[in-house]
């Protein structure tokens, strides 16, 4: 259909490879960027091809996206697809893994897509984590030139990303069973959007994560903030039992959860119960006085959760003794601290 008084939908994917500017050369064979996505639409437009929407549905294959985005930039100026309700724009950074929305313009959007996907994925964080972490440099996308005048939701697979603009990125290399996941899920949302009569502008105010694959816990954001308070509340009485102990390492180990969780809280709160579990566990972990190889386990885990909290705030560090104090110093400070507890346990038993 191309009816003037009806909504529009766009799917829109670049048919482009990788690009080096300076030289104006290929630098990529372009299957997961963006072929998978070409293909997927392709087979979308053959399956939906006899179907009736009550919105105008474009299909869009751009070219020049690694060109500083010109192909949807000409779309958008060209005003040749009137009415546009949303635009679901789909660029791969890697070629395997699920299909996630990574950057969107409106959050009742993803709870459109929550609802239009019989398996969804991915986190309301993604796009917290990008607005909010400035060290990290990510190439543009069509994303970029659409939502200055649309709605947009950016769907992207990312694992595998190291044939990302190399002359590894064939068709030898991607993952079929994502490229069969990705046709399914533009499937689907052309279905949903395209009947979607809906307005767009009211913004949905609620956390969701994907606990499980394809199993999403959603929770109201007032809820959300209430528990994370609660959680801090405790690590800083935590904090005033060490004190009062006179365990300083300890203390001073746990003041980095309780500051990290403070600061996620406000910036990226999405991920703040990434610096929850480590403060939960070791808490555990230091009232543990009978079982050495437990309470060793447990620390090691909430070892293993901090450096990956860590490896998300370290794009915001620019001084060099920062990283050295992150990626050096602490670990060797909560190593100690493990160690200290399970010589305390160790003296009892003997």
């Amino acid at each position: 259909d191309n009816d003037e008084t009806k909504d529009s939908i766009i799917i829109s994917v670049h048919y482009d490879s990788g690009l080096d500017l300076d030289n104006d050369e290929p630098t990529s064979f372009g299957a997961s960027d963006n072929g998978m996505n070409v293909a997927a639409a392709i087979e979308c437009a053959r399956l939906l091809k006899n179907s009736h929407f009550n919105n105008n549905v474009y299909i869009v294959i751009v070219n020049d996206e690694e060109r500083e985005l010109l192909g949807s930039s000409m779309l958008v100026d060209s005003n040749l697809i009137k009415n546009v309700k949303v635009v679901l724009n789909f660029d791969n950074a890697g070629s395997s893994g699920n299909l996630i929305p990574w950057r969107f313009t409106n959050e009742s959007l993803i709870d459109k897509y929550l609802k239009a996907v019989s398996t969804p994925h991915g986190t309301s964080a993604s796009t917290l984590i990008w607005q909010n972490i400035n060290g990290i440099k990510f190439g543009g996308t069509d994303y970029d030139v659409y939502s200055q005048k649309y709605n947009v939701i950016d769907f992207t697979l990312y694992m595998d990303s190291n044939n990302y603009h190399t002359k590894n990125d064939t068709f030898e290399n991607i993952n079929i069973n994502s490229l069969e996941k990705t046709t399914k899920t533009m499937y689907e949302l052309i279905n949903y959007f395209g009947n979607d009569t809906s307005n767009n502008t009211n913004n949905s105010n609620y956390w969701f994560m994907e606990v499980l694959n394809g199993f999403v816990l959603k929770l109201d954001y007032n809820i959300y903030n209430i528990v994370l308070l609660i959680f801090n509340i405790f690590g800083v009485l935590f904090l005033g039992y060490l004190l009062y102990k006179k365990n300083i390492l300890s203390l001073s180990i746990n003041m980095i959860f309780i500051i990290a969780s403070i600061y996620l809280i406000f910036y990226l709160r999405d991920l703040s119960i990434i610096c929850i579990l480590p403060v939960i566990l070791y808490i555990i972990s230091y009232f543990m006085k009978n079982d050495s190889k437990v309470k060793y386990i447990i620390g090691m885990c909430s070892y293993i959760i901090t450096l990956y909290m860590f490896s998300i705030l370290i794009s915001q560090l620019t001084s060099f003794s920062k990283i050295i104090i992150i990626f050096y110093l602490f670990p060797i400070l909560y190593l100690i601290n493990i160690f200290d507890l399970l010589k305390k346990d160790n003296k009892k038993v003997m």
